[in-house]
């Protein structure tokens, strides 16, 4: 689906030698009205990119005609001259447990379609969009072979849920077993271990563990043969129950490949 398929937006890209290898890497999207509504998300790191911190200032009035993008280059710790030259001109995915300086979500409405939606209708739209960006997002990652969905069920709590599925997105041992196609159960239950009780109880003994569809691990010890598992997908999903509430969420996350290791230490940054 292309970027302009709304009604009343325009793009635009080209090369403008940012990136070190050849390749689009600057974009213009124009709002041609008649309204001119916008929101915007931005990462919660302290160390944020100064084209953030321009983008926050510019969004504030939540009105603006178009956002210019650019890519591979974060532009963030560039000091106050990265703000001043930002000043003069523009500015749930768990990948690698590294939280970026400058990962931003703006939203833009043109009013061009004439169409009006309820508070519910517009929150489900874009909803379904961004979870459909974030899995993009997954399959994007430098040198992934998988995307790895961790769904959470039977916690207290949906933040208990989150903490538990993030905990195992963020395992190395998790993500190399399953770059080297290996349903290795034990290093999702150590990874679940690690969360810290308050934030979600649960009985290890209780905890079932299955990786596409395939229940190898069942109230804490041994369940079906792990064999069964087909891991030849692109996409992995682990589904982790804990028998301790209602509540369940769920974390993409991508494997961790030799080559995501080459890649990013080939290059300096």
């Amino acid at each position: 689906m292309s970027v302009t398929y709304p009604l009343g937006f325009r793009a635009g890209g080209i090369q403008a030698g940012l990136r070190t290898t050849p390749g689009l890497d600057l974009a213009l999207i124009v709002n041609d009205g008649p309204a001119d509504v916008v929101a915007g998300v931005f990462t919660t790191n302290r160390v944020c990119a100064a084209p953030v911190q321009w983008s926050r200032h510019a969004t504030a009035d939540h009105k603006a005609r178009a956002v210019i993008v650019n890519a591979a280059v974060a532009n963030a710790c560039t000091g106050i001259d990265g703000f001043a030259d930002c000043d003069i001109t523009f500015s749930r995915v768990d990948s690698d447990a590294c939280m970026s300086t400058n990962d931003t979500v703006v939203a833009m409405a043109s009013g061009a379609s004439g169409i009006s939606l309820t508070g519910d209708e517009l929150t489900d739209a874009l909803t379904e969009l961004c979870a459909i960006l974030a899995r993009q997002l997954v399959a994007d990652a430098e040198g992934s072979h998988h995307d790895v969905k961790v769904t959470v069920t039977g916690a207290i709590s949906t933040e208990a849920a989150v903490a538990v599925a993030r905990e195992v997105t963020r395992s190395n041992l998790v993500k190399t077993a399953i770059a080297g196609n290996d349903p290795n159960w034990g290093r999702i239950l150590a990874a679940i271990g690690c969360v810290p009780e308050n934030v979600a109880p649960f009985d290890p003994d209780q905890v079932d563990v299955s990786i596409n569809d395939i229940q190898i691990c069942k109230a804490g010890g041994i369940g079906e043969d792990r064999n069964l598992v087909d891991m030849r997908p692109r996409e992995v999903h682990i589904d982790i129950e804990l028998h301790a509430g209602d509540a369940e969420a769920a974390v993409w996350t991508n494997d961790l490949t030799h080559q995501y290791v080459e890649e990013n230490s080939e290059y300096t940054s």
